[in-house]
């Protein structure tokens, strides 16, 4: 998507496309613990749109991630004019969690060589938001080094 400076670092953006999806707990059944996978269409969404920025941090590079996600709004959110009902934020205050959804972000881009470890990250900042008609559902990374 783009870039933009601040404190003289470079920040990249980019956007993955898709319902954001929460990393799900590990499970356990009777041939052992297992991951569900549940959220892997997610993860593969954002390791695409992350295929660009693979290698730009390295072992010990220190990092700052900012995580915008964007939820489908449902129609009884909507008047039939179009404008919102009255009392309905633009904040998406309900699941899946939001460390959980960073979480499954965070594994996607280590998945997909952005960094060495997701324990790089030094500062992190997420929001989950309501998408207006205009915007896609998905998540807004900006990324760079702290």
């Amino acid at each position: 998507m783009g870039e933009t400076r601040t404190n003289t670092k470079t920040m990249k953006t980019t956007f993955a496309h898709g319902t954001p999806k929460a990393q799900p707990r590990p499970r356990l059944s009777k041939y052992g613990v297992y991951n569900p996978t549940t959220a892997k269409a997610w993860k593969t969404a954002v390791k695409l749109a992350m295929a660009e920025h693979v290698s730009t941090f390295e072992k010990g590079d220190t990092v700052k991630l900012y995580l915008r996600f964007f939820f489908k709004r449902p129609k009884s959110h909507v008047k039939t004019n179009g404008e919102l009902r009255k009392g309905i934020s633009t904040q998406h205050v309900q699941k899946p969690d939001i460390d959980n959804l960073a979480k499954a972000v965070l594994d996607a881009m280590t998945d997909a060589k952005v960094w060495h470890d997701d324990s790089q990250i030094a500062h992190l900042v997420t929001s989950k938001y309501w998408a207006a008609d205009w915007e896609n559902e998905g998540c807004e990374i900006k990324f760079g080094h702290y």
